[in-house]
């Protein structure tokens, strides 16, 4: 089950974030026996939970926190990071707030890209394989 929360004022696809979470899900396990919270949040509280949790005093994109259990954990996401991002790297902001979200899951999911190559390697390969499982990186992809 995926709960989402949006505390901004931006429309958000609910439909476009259960499937992404869950293709992202699909092949390590079953969608059924988790739950995932996503909180879409402003840059303030963002920044807060960054400074927090990984003493960085900035506004990040994306930050998962894991659960036990059933309870895999949360994701959340800054909407106008999201958006910053989406327009320096020239791509459709849904590619952008798709590629946070499978980076989200994917730290739910126990996957690491810092301290090791190999790692930040598998973790890169494993979003660019659900991306393209999502028609994500075909050219003709802009929403």
């Amino acid at each position: 089950m995926i709960e989402i929360q949006n505390l901004t004022t931006s429309d958000i696809d609910e439909y476009f974030v259960r499937n992404v979470i869950e293709a992202a899900l699909a092949t390590e396990i079953s969608n059924d026996q988790i739950i995932i919270e996503v909180a879409f949040v402003g840059s303030e509280r963002i920044k807060k939970l960054n400074k927090k949790y990984r003493h960085k005093n900035k506004a990040t994109d994306v930050l998962s926190f894991g659960g036990e259990g059933k309870y895999l954990g949360e994701i959340v996401v800054c909407i106008s990071e999201v958006k910053k991002q989406s327009k320096l790297a020239r791509v459709p902001y849904s590619r952008e707030l798709a590629h946070v979200l499978i980076h989200g899951t994917l730290h739910l999911l126990g996957y690491e890209h810092e301290g090791s190559v190999k790692k930040t390697e598998e973790m890169h390969s494993r979003e660019e394989e659900i991306m393209k499982s999502l028609n994500l990186l075909d050219p003709r992809f802009n929403f």
